[in-house]
């Protein structure tokens, strides 16, 4: 999916943002989608690209990656994105020392909401910057039943944020139609919704999706 919205939906009128790159993953695909396309391009990679020695053993262990000392991964990544690095800023440390002041973002791959407060953060210093009739966001942690801000926030914006589809798993793509301005970003705030709020708002976007194993993710949200 990544790979080919670099391909396809990418026309250069912005930024690409990867927002929770870890080993590189999403860049490598949206990068050989956007080389595929002959369009200069420029990508903003963030994460801390740190990690812990239970999360070695759950995601590079088990997965054949050599043992190494110490937190640092973004030697990793840098292996997983050679051939593309030129066109990579890469951003290291807290996401939220990192506010967004770069012009128009094209495509937003969201990947590091996992709380309230990030999310805020994102809405608050990108959403502003999506073009209207053009941005595409990637919720990769939309189908997930551990992520009900991310649920409510895009339920708020429709229809200035609208649906357009979603991978079998996880991750649900929305189109930017209109401008989002600060009116809108005051109405998303998560924590001032109430219980009620939050039920009729997941309600609303579960009744968007057309089968029964998406419903049931957005209802155990």
């Amino acid at each position: 999916m990544l790979c080919w919205l670099g391909e396809h939906a990418y026309s250069g009128a912005g930024a690409i943002c990867d927002l929770g790159c870890f080993l590189g993953g999403s860049t490598a695909r949206l990068a050989a989608g956007l080389a595929r396309s002959g369009r200069p391009w420029r990508m903003h990679s963030y994460d801390r690209f740190e990690i812990s020695e239970a999360l070695k053993q759950k995601f590079l262990y088990s997965a054949s990656y050599p043992r190494f000392e110490g937190k640092n991964i973004y030697p990793l990544f840098l292996q997983h994105v050679a051939g593309h690095e030129v066109n990579i800023t890469a951003h290291r440390g807290d996401f939220l020392s990192f506010p967004w002041s770069d012009g128009p973002i094209e495509i937003l791959f969201v990947d590091i909401a996992k709380n309230v407060d990030t999310n805020a953060f994102i809405l608050r210093h990108f959403f502003p910057s999506l073009i209207p009739g053009r941005s595409i966001i990637v919720q990769q942690d939309y189908l997930f039943f551990r992520t009900p801000w991310l649920i409510t926030t895009m339920e708020l914006l429709h229809p200035k944020i609208e649906l357009i589809g979603w991978t079998q798993d996880n991750s649900a793509l929305f189109r930017c139609n209109a401008a989002i301005d600060d009116r809108d970003l005051d109405a998303v705030a998560f924590d001032k919704l109430r219980p009620s709020d939050v039920a009729q708002l997941i309600g609303q976007a579960r009744d968007r999706f057309p089968f029964d194993y998406q419903r049931e993710i957005i209802e155990l949200a």
